[in-house]
């Protein structure tokens, strides 16, 4: 992954202290993208983790209705503030809440799923252990057949491995 993506992923989490730690809302978005973010890992598919993301924005959207659901109430059944007091008490702070939303959707989009998509690799499973396999014959192919037989009479040898074991590689190599 080149820097500039992880640079804007750490960014990313570095703007999730203040959602959670200070607003208390941030906590369900940050469970819901790791969980994602994991599941994702696990499958190897990139269409679980747009799922995480999505759920993300629907709760996004949802905490938006019910900020303007709530600023509604206050402005036209409560009735407590003046006329002169309705932008002061309610309009700011109902523009302030709903600019919490609508900047962490910004930054979900650009910080987060956007580096995160433009490298494919993030989603799959490292195949080295597969090819540090001794009993892969495949990948002995660089290598010369003395070595690999010097190699093999060792561990038979060391007690590693059985004659049986040792005789069937054999037939493997020299057989490559």
């Amino acid at each position: 992954m080149p820097t500039s993506d992880l640079v804007k992923i750490i960014i990313f989490s570095l703007l999730q202290l203040p959602y959670m730690y200070l607003i208390g809302w941030g906590v369900v978005p940050v469970l819901i993208l790791i969980l994602g973010f994991f599941l994702a890992k696990r499958d190897q598919k990139i269409s679980t983790f747009n799922a995480s993301i999505i759920w993300c924005k629907y709760y996004l959207y949802l905490t938006a209705v019910i900020v303007c659901l709530c600023a509604l109430y206050v402005i036209f059944i409560e009735k407590r503030y003046a006329t002169n007091e309705i932008f002061q008490y309610v309009i700011l702070p109902w523009v302030a809440c709903l600019l919490v939303p609508i900047s962490y959707s910004l930054f979900l989009e650009h910080l987060y799923r956007r580096p995160i998509q433009n490298n494919p690799s993030t989603f799959r499973v490292s195949t080295k252990r597969e090819e540090l396999s001794i009993l892969k014959t495949e990948n002995m192919k660089s290598y010369s057949v003395a070595d690999e037989l010097l190699k093999w009479k060792e561990l038979k040898d060391q007690g590693l491995i059985t004659e049986k074991e040792f005789d069937e590689m054999k037939k493997k190599i020299i057989g490559s």
